[in-house]
């Protein structure tokens, strides 16, 4: 895959995004089992079609757009998304054990900024 800019919406949200002002999304599973390893077992059926989804295979990179023809004489920030080399599918999927404060846990794995 090559290197694909990002949209100016994404773009936008991009920068925007701080500790201060998550602008990211997450998704969080919580599921009942009858056995007690059928959570790793999902966590690892999850893990192993992960590297399936281009989207999870790919990083953003800050870059320096070159300037229009004339019109624009200024170059101006941008980014774009492109294979990570160093992908890991268990940077994308967790198993945690049962927690009593389920919504704080669950709070600290979101509260993380790209």
């Amino acid at each position: 895959m090559t290197p694909d800019p990002l949209a100016p919406l994404d773009l936008a949200f991009w920068n925007i995004e701080s500790a201060e002002h998550p602008m990211h999304l997450g998704a969080l599973g919580v599921f009942e089992a009858d056995s007690p390893t059928a959570g790793a077992l999902a966590a690892d059926l999850l893990a192993a079609r992960a590297p399936a989804v281009p989207g999870l295979r790919m990083r953003i990179r800050d870059t320096w757009q070159p300037p229009m023809a004339l019109r624009r004489p200024f170059a101006f920030g941008g980014a774009t998304r492109e294979p990570d080399p160093r992908f890991d599918p268990l940077d994308h999927v967790r198993l945690h054990a049962p927690a009593t404060d389920f919504h704080a846990r669950a709070g600290r794995l979101m509260e993380r900024p790209l």
